[in-house]
């Protein structure tokens, strides 16, 4: 008689995990854009113009964004709250 095979391990993403993934995501989108905003008004403005018109909000984006990713997982309700910083800090440059 022959032995039925074995089934493949099925991987299904866990909600923590899409959740902690999409996080990430929009931490570096809002960090890639405020990057972005700050070499055009460098471009323009140079600078003096760059630190008048970012000020702390550059900073406090990418600190936002790394922020995001370190608690993404072991506190992700914190997670949240920086990436709404993140994202707020890179629309108000």
């Amino acid at each position: 008689m022959d032995k039925p095979t074995p089934s493949l391990p099925q991987r299904v993403l866990s909600l923590d995990v899409a959740y902690a993934v999409s996080l990430k995501l929009v931490a570096f989108a809002a960090a890639g854009f405020a990057v972005y905003k700050s070499a055009l008004i460098l471009q323009a403005f140079g600078l003096q113009g760059l630190l008048v018109f970012s000020g702390m909000h550059l900073p406090l984006a990418l600190w936002g964004a790394a922020y995001t990713v370190w608690a993404s997982k072991p506190y992700p309700g914190v997670a949240l709250l920086a990436a709404v910083m993140t994202v707020f800090c890179s629309v108000l440059i």
